[in-house]
């Protein structure tokens, strides 16, 4: 007999404080500006050592955001492998994508794939870091310093 057997990408673990603190924010009204939001941005200055942070709802708009800050409006290399909405923000922030291969061993560019890619109209480089695997970021923040690139981390 051929059984088939489901098994899950992952499982959530979920606890009932996790559940009291959701009831809580949708009691209180707030779903995006409460006390639980500003606490959050506030931890994560105090985690990530800078002065300001601010929450997003998505990571399509937290890149598209940091693009239009930085005003880039140039190209922007990313990954080819990535989802759809890396490629979007760029396109969503009057930027053009140019897209690069990856290492196929571990799904990620590196400097040398990036470096490949760089053109006068190159104003930005997004990297991906694919599935928790860190890109080998040193020689690729060396990279965009050399060329002057403004350089955004995708680790959704």
């Amino acid at each position: 007999m051929n059984k088939t057997m489901n098994v899950p990408l992952c499982r959530p673990s979920i606890t009932n404080t996790d559940i009291d603190v959701v009831v809580d924010v949708l009691k209180s009204g707030w779903l995006a500006h409460g006390e639980y939001n500003k606490r959050f941005e506030e931890l994560m200055t105090q985690k990530i050592g800078v002065k300001h942070a601010v929450s997003m709802n998505s990571c399509a708009s937290a890149l598209e955001v940091s693009l239009n800050v930085a005003g880039i409006k140039g190209e922007v290399i990313l990954p080819s492998f990535t989802f759809v909405a890396t490629a979007n923000a760029v396109v969503n922030a009057g930027a053009t994508p140019v897209f690069c291969e990856i290492d196929p061993d571990t799904r990620n560019v590196t400097a040398e794939i990036v470096g490949a890619e760089i053109s006068p109209r190159t104003e930005a480089v997004i990297v991906v870091h694919y599935g928790g695997q860190p890109c080998p970021m040193g020689d690729i923040v060396e990279l965009c310093r050399r060329h002057n690139l403004f350089l955004v981390e995708d680790s959704a």
